[in-house]
């Protein structure tokens, strides 16, 4: 990410008393390394909470399927998901790949990605698979 695509408050460098913003690692060998040092937590919680909203959105989501009651159109849906998540994580560590990169067999992949990049993505996104299963209590999809 750069920086001018953080939020405004976010991009000015942070220093001692200033509430968030960017600073750089002193680490010898990572001096171009940046990172958010986020703002603090709000100390006084809203006067309103909007309870109509979370009671809407409580019923929303307890009205879905569960995972191990899921179909076959579901589970590719959640497959495709799963997938654009890693690509998604791969751009914030840098290495690009495409949901072509982890859609595509191993055995027809042209290599154009690296081999140790499209294995992060890979990875990234069967542990997310093997995770969710866990969580739903089923066997792994």
């Amino acid at each position: 990410m750069r920086r001018g695509e953080l939020a405004s408050r976010l991009q000015a460098e942070y220093a001692p008393g200033v509430e968030c913003g960017v600073a750089r690692t002193r680490e010898k060998g990572y001096e171009n390394i940046w990172f958010v040092v986020p703002p603090p937590p709000p100390c006084r919680q809203p006067a309103r909470l909007p309870a109509d909203a979370l009671i809407r959105a409580n019923r929303t989501l307890a009205s879905q399927k569960t995972l191990d009651a899921a179909d076959d159109l579901d589970l590719l849906v959640s497959h495709l998901f799963r997938s654009r998540e890693a690509v998604q994580s791969s751009r914030m560590e840098g290495t690009w790949s495409t949901i072509d990169d982890v859609l595509t067999p191993g055995e027809l992949f042209d290599d154009r990605a690296g081999p140790s990049e499209r294995a992060s993505v890979l990875g990234y996104a069967d542990a997310l698979r093997k995770e969710m299963a866990s969580v739903a209590g089923v066997k792994a999809f």
